[in-house]
């Protein structure tokens, strides 16, 4: 994974700067596996990588030097043209503050490298809110949307005990998510259970539709309708709500979905 970083890092106006970049990017690693303390390990970002090209020390006037002049000044334009949206899959930011922070698969093929950052990342948005001031009841400081849910959050998958833990910590942080997938069958059931907020539109495999019967608490009639419901309708169901925790049909204005 880090291969793959560090190549994707230095194409176009960085290769002749590639070296330099290995060499940086790979103590940067080194740091925050050793800050880690065993734990699961902080990605340096692009702003690291800046700080570190703007601290190191090279001989006046040689190719070192100039390397690290025209590397500096492409992260530095790269970090400015991106403004508040940030691409993943070059290094995390470190600040997750009144923005919005965008995943992108593009140089991500593996499944492994893209588990692999939107783990760090959750864990970091955790980690950041554990040492602010929390309050009674929490309120919504991050929510974190992640499409495709099935892929990260299925039965037996390698990181779903970690994101057990973080569902069941989440609340008292303040950190909400939102898992949109399309099979539903395939993920945990143990996720399924710490969802509190459904909202199911139509299926069509029989494994799905057994699985949204046991979670809305459907009756036969209503799991045979979820075959025939139209685009922008959905049973949705409050679990845990005071008044109304049964599902419920309902259309859902103005929607398009692809």
């Amino acid at each position: 994974w880090l291969t793959e970083t560090t190549d994707l890092l230095a194409r176009g106006e960085l290769m002749h700067s590639k070296y330099l970049i290995q060499i940086l990017v790979n103590d940067l690693v080194n740091t925050a596996v050793k800050f880690a303390a065993g734990g699961p390990v902080i990605l340096p970002a692009l702003l690291c990588l800046r700080d570190a090209l703007a601290s190191m020390k090279c001989k006046p006037w040689s190719p070192d030097e100039r390397y690290r002049l025209a590397a500096l000044n492409v992260v530095t334009g790269r970090i400015a043209s991106t403004g508040k949206v940030f691409d993943c899959s070059a290094g995390m930011e470190p600040l997750l503050t009144n923005t919005r922070a965008r995943i992108s698969t593009e140089g991500l093929a593996p499944i492994e490298s893209l588990q692999f950052v939107v783990t760090h990342l959750l864990h970091y948005v955790c980690r950041r809110r554990e040492t602010a001031p929390l309050t009674e009841p929490p309120a919504l400081h991050t929510l974190v949307l992640i499409e495709e849910a099935q892929t990260l959050l299925q039965k037996n998958g390698e990181n779903i005990a970690y994101y057990q833990e973080l569902l069941l910590r989440a609340r008292a942080l303040g950190v909400g998510f939102v898992f949109v997938c399309q099979d539903i069958s395939r993920i945990d059931p143990i996720i399924l259970a710490a969802c509190s907020n459904l909202f199911i539109f139509g299926q069509a495999s029989a494994d799905d539709k057994q699985t949204c019967q046991k979670v809305l608490d459907l009756s036969p009639r209503e799991t045979s309708l979820l075959g025939e419901l139209p685009v922008g309708e959905a049973f949705i169901r409050f679990i845990g709500h005071p008044s109304f925790p049964w599902a419920f049909h309902a259309r859902i204005p103005d929607v398009r979905l692809t």
